[in-house]
């Protein structure tokens, strides 16, 4: 991948390409559709990538399936998810086969973001996301021999050993580094949506086993670590079935 690639797949999108949807809680966000980033990718690489699904499961009403997008010796690999039960964006409801293209089309948008394509709706900037881009397709340059669902951070070379040490400036008063904590996001599951739901699940005979497992395959994280929006969301579906 060269710069001119990520100049096209980093160019923002122009405000009639993206579309709006209103999730089952009722938050708005938004997207892009899918022959958007197919048109995207194509004049990046002038048609010269490939997308296919390397597995699919059928978890109760969830079709998961696992995409790779290969594009300028570049491979990477996303998950794609799709609520049988929910309706579509023309406010159909979903067939099994319907469901299948969904998520297949999930993890592709979901893989073109690894890519940089689309980073603006997540506040990216084009010059932040060229940079971090360049760094890691610099850096990996062979197809991915696994899936990755967070992009893996930058290592610092470390100072060679020889190097004679700068003479310390001399202070007045010297102090000890403070020592940083990084607190937990505000937005983290709290302990009352985390029983809710196990309590939920259990009316519905849901182990907390499964209930994780939905969570790892619609949000790609454990049940603990979802947002609290994450949670609203679950409750929403354990007490609307």
């Amino acid at each position: 991948v060269n710069l001119e690639h990520l100049e096209h797949l980093v160019r923002p999108f122009s405000p009639d390409q993206i579309k709006q949807r209103t999730t089952p809680l009722g938050y708005t966000v938004d997207y892009i559709e899918t022959p958007t980033v197919i048109n995207r990718m194509n004049e990046a690489f002038q048609g010269e990538w490939s997308f296919k699904i390397l597995d699919h499961k059928l978890l109760e009403d969830v079709v998961v399936v696992l995409g790779e997008l290969t594009a300028g010796g570049i491979t990477k690999q996303q998950f794609g998810t799709c609520e049988l039960s929910h309706e579509s964006e023309e406010g159909v409801l979903f067939s099994l086969g319907d469901g299948m293209k969904a998520a297949a089309s999930d993890a592709l948008k979901k893989c073109a973001t690894l890519f940089g394509l689309g980073l603006q709706l997540y506040g990216v900037t084009p010059d932040t996301a060229t940079e971090r881009t360049t760094q890691t397709n610099t850096e990996d340059q062979k197809p991915a021999q696994g899936f990755s669902l967070t992009p893996s951070e930058d290592v610092e070379e470390p100072e060679p050993l020889n190097q004679a040490a700068p003479e310390p400036a001399a202070v007045p008063s010297p102090r000890p580094d403070p020592i940083s904590v990084v607190a937990p996001a505000d937005d983290t599951i709290t302990d009352m949506q985390f029983a809710e739901i196990i309590e939920l699940a259990k009316g519905r005979n849901f182990s907390q086993a499964q209930v994780d497992q939905r969570a790892r395959s619609r949000y790609g994280k454990a049940l603990v670590d979802l947002t609290q929006w994450e949670a609203d969301e679950i409750v929403a579906k354990l007490k609307s079935n």
